[in-house]
């Protein structure tokens, strides 16, 4: 992150738990790993930071926080940064979206949406979409467009906390899954346009897809 982006305002805690409980799913060893993990647990535990007694208490925290308290987006900021060092971190980024939105849209609504006209089940998660993307950046500017189909944000906290555009995962799998809870498929979400990548806002276009 660089030294001269501050964030200011509060992110809600589901945000921050998303990611920790995404790290700690990735990291926990698979049964192939186990022997391993038990022949040699010190090193294993430092490589894991999933593992770690810090991530467990941090989650701890955050489970116990209401929205209105939130999260000081500085603090959401780099946790950001701290993943993306990782060499998974797009993938740790991208389930920590979905998560996110699993979090975000009621699942007992689910089956309403579904005999909704696609016409309404799209914008319905368009909307969706966008009080998500305010959540994780409370400084951003968010916008959705439906010709054609795109979320642009301006100041978005996961492309200015993480170089590059690996941040960004996390909107990408948010904007993914929520289309998939809405019954809106029939779209690939492409981030053709990144702040980590010195463009001056972040866009989502989603376009038509062929399959």
């Amino acid at each position: 992150m660089p030294k001269a982006t501050q964030f200011s305002g509060k992110v809600v805690p589901a945000v921050g738990l998303s990611l920790l409980e995404s790290v700690r799913e990735i990291d926990r060893p698979t049964a192939e790993e186990e022997e391993l993990f038990e022949m040699d647990l010190p090193l294993s535990m430092h490589r894991r930071l999933g593992l770690s007694s810090a991530v467990r208490n941090q989650i701890r925290r955050y489970s116990t926080l209401s929205d209105r308290e939130g999260l000081p987006a500085d603090e959401i900021a780099n946790l950001f940064e701290l993943i993306g060092r990782r060499p998974d971190a797009e993938t740790v980024f991208s389930r920590a979206g979905a998560r996110m939105a699993d979090l975000h849209v009621s699942a007992r609504r689910s089956g309403v949406r579904k005999i909704l006209p696609r016409t309404v089940r799209q914008r319905l998660a368009f909307r969706k979409m966008r009080s998500l993307v305010r959540k994780v950046s409370p400084q951003g500017s968010i916008h959705t467009h439906s010709r054609p189909p795109s979320v642009v944000v301006d100041r978005c906290l996961p492309a200015r906390a993480v170089q590059g555009s690996s941040g960004c995962a996390f909107v990408t799998g948010a904007i993914e899954r929520i289309l998939g809870r809405y019954g809106a498929n029939g779209f690939a979400v492409v981030h053709d346009a990144c702040e980590g990548r010195a463009a001056d806002h972040c866009s989502w276009r989603l376009d038509a897809d062929p399959d």
